[in-house]
């Protein structure tokens, strides 16, 4: 299944309203995207959807790994939906103010050590259960 861009911005405005709410917020380490959250609902989100879907991080001056999103084609996706490559950066940067510069990057196996020794985690059982509230959430039954 290959989604368009319409199509993904769609699913990024659902995973939006989704991920925010209290019951969701509860299966995150402390509670919190921004304290290694953020890997998991990639993860999930990367399994949700399949291929082509990837595995990204923001990466910055101060962290090869900053922020782990999804990318689908020339959209990522995380907790705020769907965004252009501009877009996520300069929403990444207006949040954090510490870094000079940011840009996306393949998380590959060298970044995703990186975050896990950082305390960027990906907890599987937290990723079972984002993509079960997906399926819930998501999926079209008969």
């Amino acid at each position: 299944m290959k989604l368009k861009a319409k199509d993904l911005q769609e699913f990024g405005d659902a995973v939006r309203d989704l991920v925010w709410r209290d019951d969701v917020i509860e299966l995150l380490p402390e509670g919190d995207y921004g304290a290694g959250g953020c890997w998991a609902l990639a993860r999930a989100i990367q399994e949700f959807l399949g291929p082509p879907a990837e595995l990204w991080a923001i990466a910055s001056n101060y962290n090869l790994v900053e922020h782990v999103v999804v990318r689908y084609g020339d959209v990522y996706l995380d907790y705020d939906g769907a965004s252009t490559e501009r877009k996520l950066i300069a929403r990444f940067l207006d949040e954090y103010t510490y870094p000079a510069w940011a840009a996306v990057r393949k998380l590959d196996p060298a970044r995703a050590r990186f975050a896990r020794k950082v305390g960027i985690p990906c907890d599987p059982w937290v990723v079972k259960k984002l993509v079960s509230l997906m399926n819930r959430n998501f999926v079209e039954r008969d």
